[in-house]
This record gives C-alpha cells, sequence and structure tokens, in this order.
C-alpha cells in the first residue's frame, strides 16, 4: 500500500521494522535482504540518521549469523555518517567496533 501511495519514507521504515522481526526471529538472511531494501529508500531519500541506523542493524544481524568481516564493514559504513551528523550513537559504534585486544578506539 506503501509502494501504491508512493510514500516512500513509509516504505523505509516498514522494510527497517521487517529487518528487525526477521532479525529477532534468527532469519538472518531475511532480516539482511529487509535492512539492504531500507538502507537503499534512507539512501534516495537523504535521511543520514536512518541510513546509519540502518546499517548499524545490518552488521548486527550480520554479527548474529557469524559473519564478522560483513558486520564490520557494514558498521564502518555506519561511523563516519554518524560522525557527521554528531550523534553520539557514533561513540556506541565505536564500542562495537573494538576487538579485544585493540589498544586505541577507532
Amino acid at each position: 500500500m506503501l509502494q501504491d501511495l508512493g510514500h516512500r519514507e513509509g516504505q523505509a521504515a516498514t522494510w527497517h521494522s521487517l529487518g528487525y522481526a526477521h532479525h529477532g526471529l534468527a532469519d538472518h538472511q531475511q532480516a539482511a535482504i529487509c535492512f539492504e531494501r531500507a538502507l537503499d529508500l534512507y539512501t534516495e531519500l537523504g535521511d543520514r540518521y536512518s541510513q546509519a541506523s540502518t546499517l548499524t542493524s545490518l552488521g548486527d544481524v550480520h554479527d548474529s549469523a557469524g559473519d564478522i568481516i560483513a558486520a564490520r564493514r557494514a558498521w564502518m559504513h555506519a561511523l563516519p555518517i554518524f560522525d557527521e551528523i554528531g550523534h553520539s550513537d557514533g561513540d556506541r559504534l565505536r564500542a562495537k567496533l573494538r576487538l579485544p585486544g585493540d589498544q586505541q578506539a577507532s
């Protein structure tokens, strides 16, 4: 319905919510697909916070699936966006990006 109405913000939010639900159900593949669709829409809309938030969620899904390389890649794409907009979620993301034995913050 949101697609028929051309309501891209609603579509993006719905895809993000579906990704969250699939992640909660441990359906990592479907969660990643949903988050990627949300990310595409947020990118088209220029919604920087939602892009970074969705990238963080996508990284969390990859992490849950055991793919730390893909998780870190998504988180590393989100971090400069949080920094650019001055959002405190960047600090939480920096903590996720630290590995045991890291000597300095990212």
